[in-house]
């Protein structure tokens, strides 16, 4: 019974919510299937930010903001590789290299977002560079040098190898789809780093 009343139950209860009404959603073919998957998807990331380091920190105003936009882009890119590889993969030439180069140029504006969001999230809950060698401060560095080798295959894949596919380069196009492959890979690495680093470490 206590269980049912901690932070982890309440957000647990938010998502499963989130995830019925995305369930619910996505066997929809009408528009306003999209409005309710945009807003499923806004309250199973709500979830996120009633537990954890951003609910026994302050100042929690700027820190659920921040964690919000950290989850939207990672949200966001993970849930993107796979539709690129299909894409790669099935489409024709053309239509591969416009969705690979739209989710570029959207890439280009939000990736970014989420490198200040986690620098903001880090500055303030670290509070100094002695809390790099901390545990926590130590599995933080590990998801930045796996930022880091995302970054190196997003900018590969934006300026070598997703023009490759829409000129129809059977070679570069299979490396492409490699490429995605290798970032999902990491993705799923670097958020198991971080559920290890939130449920087993604290910042201070």
């Amino acid at each position: 019974t206590f269980a049912l009343h901690t932070p982890a139950a309440r957000a647990l209860a938010v998502r499963v919510v989130g995830l019925v009404v995305l369930a619910f959603a996505l066997r929809m073919k009408s528009k306003p299937g999209i409005a309710l998957v945009v807003a499923a998807t806004s309250i199973v990331l709500i979830g996120f930010t009633l537990m954890g380091h951003t609910t026994t920190h302050s100042p929690r105003w700027l820190l659920v903001p921040l964690l919000l936009a950290h989850l939207i882009v990672v949200a966001f890119w993970f849930g993107a590789l796979v539709p690129l590889r299909l894409a790669a993969s099935y489409e024709a030439r053309r239509t591969a290299g416009a969705v690979i180069e739209a989710f570029s140029t959207a890439a280009t504006w939000i990736v970014p977002a989420l490198f200040v969001a986690g620098l903001a999230l880090a500055a303030v809950l670290l509070r100094s560079f002695a809390g790099l060698r901390t545990p926590y401060g130590q599995l933080l560095i590990i998801k930045v040098v796996g930022f880091a080798m995302l970054l190196g295959l997003a900018s590969l894949n934006k300026w070598r190898l997703g023009p490759a596919v829409a000129a129809g380069d059977a070679k570069l196009t299979r490396n492409f789809q490699r490429s995605v492959q290798v970032e999902y890979v990491l993705i799923a690495a670097v958020l198991t780093v971080t559920a290890v680093m939130t449920t087993f470490f604290s910042p201070d």
